[in-house]
């Protein structure tokens, strides 16, 4: 697969941060660091373009702050503003901390369709902590008007992360 790597803090030696795998060849990537209040992680996105029939696909990742719900939300802020002018199709996914009552959550769904509640899915979605699932904190969200659709959603049940895998159908017209 193809990949591609955001580095947002050095880590007990290593880089840490957030990545995505792609099947279609990546044309293009993009890694933003978000600004931080707290001496707290260092969160960013991280956006592939890829090419999928004919179409200019624009695939976000995120990893939200996962102690202070203000921390979250401004983060989503930046988020939204580093987004907001992007042109062809535009799916963000990733771990956002935030449950569907949280300010940031509220904040996105103003701009997004949340895939799970577009499928009509029937479980939960709960997806952390994968061994006792108490929280639906993990998403996958599109814009309607570029023509996205979301068909099915479901997690993966794994121990291989202290989250599930979510996933989504999504067609694009």
């Amino acid at each position: 697969m193809n990949y591609a790597f955001g580095h947002n803090l050095d880590f007990q030696g290593g880089q840490y941060g957030i990545g995505i795998l792609s099947r279609p060849p990546i044309r293009n990537t993009e890694h933003r660091r978000f600004e931080n209040r707290r001496e707290t992680e260092r969160r960013g996105l991280l956006r592939v373009e890829v090419e999928l029939g004919g179409r200019l696909i624009n695939f976000v990742t995120t990893h939200l702050d996962y102690q202070f719900p203000e921390g979250r939300l401004f983060e989503a802020q930046q988020l939204l503003r580093a987004v907001g002018d992007l042109k062809g199709v535009l799916i963000v996914a990733g771990d956002f901390n935030d449950e569907p009552a949280g300010e940031a959550y509220k904040l996105l769904v103003t701009k997004f369709e949340d895939a799970w509640i577009g499928s009509k899915a029937k479980q939960s979605g709960l997806s952390y902590p994968a061994d006792k699932l108490a929280k639906r904190i993990d998403y996958i969200f599109y814009r309607p008007a570029d023509g996205v659709q979301a068909r099915k959603a479901w997690t993966v049940r794994s121990l291989a992360s202290d989250h599930l895998s979510v996933v989504a159908e999504l067609e694009i017209r």
